[in-house]
C-alpha cells in the first residue's frame, strides 16, 4: 500500500505510558470497567498467544481481522488478562496497560485530572 499523507491535529503527550500498576489504581478508586471487560474479548498479538488460542488453519473458528492478521480475538482478554483467561500482568506492574480504548484512557485522564480530547 502506498503511504498516505494526514494531518493530525495537535495533541497531549503524557511524560511516560500508564502503567498497569496506575491504572489498577484508578479501577480499585472507581470500579470502572473497561470496553474490553464489557465486550467480553480484545484482540491480542498472535505472538504473544498460546497455542490454544493460535489458529490452526482457515477452518479455525478462531477470529482473525484480514486487514490485521498477525491480532486475534480473544475471548476473555482484558487488561487485567493480556493474554485472555489464563494470563496475568502479575510482574508486569511497570508495564503499560494494554486493551484500553480511548474511551478507558479518557476516563482514567479526566479521574487524573489531566487533559484529555
Amino acid at each position: 500500500m502506498p503511504p498516505k499523507v494526514v494531518k493530525v491535529e495537535p495533541f497531549f503527550l503524557d511524560e511516560a505510558p500508564v502503567t498497569n500498576e496506575q491504572y489498577g489504581k484508578f479501577v480499585r478508586a472507581t470500579y470502572y470497567e473497561t470496553e474490553a471487560e464489557k465486550y467480553g474479548w480484545s484482540y491480542v498479538l498472535q505472538s504473544f498467544l498460546s497455542k490454544k488460542y493460535q489458529p490452526k488453519d482457515s477452518t479455525t473458528d478462531i477470529h482473525v481481522d484480514p486487514e490485521a492478521p498477525d491480532w486475534v480475538a480473544v475471548e476473555g482478554a482484558y487488561w487485567r488478562r493480556p493474554e485472555g483467561p489464563s494470563s496475568s500482568y502479575k510482574f508486569r506492574e511497570k508495564h503499560p496497560v494494554v486493551h484500553v480504548s480511548h474511551r478507558d484512557a479518557a476516563e482514567y485522564c479526566h479521574w487524573k485530572g489531566k487533559h484529555c480530547s
